[in-house]
């Protein structure tokens, strides 16, 4: 296995990924092409922000089997920003291996490497990774006090 920062030739790959996840299914086109071309273009987006660190795990193979996106956001109220990992993606048949651990070390390491005062992210409590209490087995705490809101903006699908 291999982290490594992403790279814009890694869109295939990381389509390929999400559209083997049964619950993005109503929001990733089902197309390869479809899928390929958003997570292209989001892809540009986020390495071309200097707020956004994208990480992809390399299979054995040295074909893309997931990845972690994280932003690094400073709030005035804080000694240093948060790094918000927005999205922890393996494919299905690359879980249970450490790439899940691998990916959020990386996170970890970068958030340190800014001078982050922590990190945050949410996650679904019907997911796998919850039921399996991933992240609370690497160290994360859930917020029992905090309540997570999200307003879908007019004209995007709801990917509530």
């Amino acid at each position: 296995m291999i982290i490594r920062e992403a790279q814009p030739a890694d869109a295939d790959g990381i389509a390929d990924v999400l559209r083997q996840i049964a619950e993005l299914a109503r929001v990733v086109p089902a197309e390869k092409p479809a899928a390929a071309a958003r997570v292209s273009r989001q892809l540009s987006t986020a390495l071309a922000s200097g707020q956004s660190t994208v990480w992809v795990a390399l299979s054995d193979e040295g074909t893309v089997a997931g990845y972690c996106s994280a932003h690094w956001v400073p709030f005035l109220f804080m000694p240093g920003c948060e790094g918000y990992i927005s999205e922890l993606f393996l494919a299905p048949t690359a879980r249970g291996g450490g790439m899940g651990a691998a990916l959020l070390q990386a996170a970890e390491t970068e958030a340190r490497r800014r001078g982050c005062a922590r990190l945050g992210l949410l996650n679904d409590r019907a997911r796998e990774s919850y039921q399996r209490h991933f992240y609370a087995k690497h160290g994360w705490t859930e917020r029992p006090t905090m309540a997570s809101f999200v307003r879908p903006l007019p004209g995007t699908p709801d990917i509530a």
